[in-house]
């Protein structure tokens, strides 16, 4: 009975932990404490293994600053018997990034991959901003919206939806998650210019390091053109 015992009570503490309000914002101290402070978790509310929310979530280092305001996760762990994430729901009323001027050339990670599956089957995002420190954030695109979902191996961004200024864009984009992250992208935008409406066809594939972009526009006065770029 004693071995029962002792074997069960860090077992509840387990379950306290990931089932309760309580233990999820117990949780979100401990992380925060684990990163010295760079990871700040603003007013959580909800479960670890369930729906929860926070006021903010942001990660500051000497590199760059990143947040996201009104944070909402919406999934169900059942999909974990079976080897995978299932996400229903990501929501943020924004995303910013801050990051100090520099002139080295940005770096890609060793690895993408993940030891799981992961879908997420809406990932809705309010704004979008940019900035350097000490500046105001420039906005890049606004009502983002997607699905997301990765076997481990490969990333697919379907759906996506934004609003970019003045243009609306729409696309996919399977991504390698490995070395050289081989990218073949299809991309839809419509705007104006010159009083005139036009759509833009662009598909871009090659490694991320040297995409190659290829394009079509089409006005509605039928005038047309042909763009080719390596990015």
């Amino acid at each position: 009975r004693i071995a029962v015992a002792m074997l069960a009570i860090p077992l509840l503490a387990v379950g306290w932990l990931v089932g309760s309000e309580g233990g999820f914002r117990l949780l979100c101290a401990g992380l925060t404490r684990l990163t010295d402070s760079r990871l700040q978790i603003e007013a959580p509310v909800g479960r670890l293994l369930g729906d929860w929310h926070a006021q903010s979530v942001s990660w500051l280092d000497a590199s760059q600053e990143v947040e996201l305001q009104q944070l909402q996760v919406n999934w169900s762990p059942r999909g974990l018997l079976h080897g995978q994430v299932e996400i229903t729901r990501i929501e943020a009323a924004s995303l910013r990034v801050d990051a100090p001027p520099s002139s080295e050339a940005t770096t890609l990670p060793e690895s993408l991959e993940l030891p799981l599956p992961v879908r997420i089957a809406h990932l809705a995002l309010g704004k979008l901003l940019f900035g350097e420190h000490g500046e105001d954030p420039t906005v890049l695109a606004e009502g983002v919206e997607a699905e997301l979902k990765s076997d481990g191996q490969t990333y697919s961004i379907d759906r996506l939806q934004a609003q970019f200024g003045q243009l609306e864009i729409a696309g996919e984009a399977p991504l390698a998650a490995s070395a050289p992250y081989g990218l073949n992208a299809h991309a839809s935008l419509k705007g104006r210019a010159l009083d005139q409406s036009f759509t833009l066809e662009l598909r871009g594939s090659g490694p991320l390091a040297q995409i190659q972009v290829e394009g079509r526009i089409v006005a509605v006065a039928k005038v047309s053109g042909a763009l080719r770029a390596v990015l």
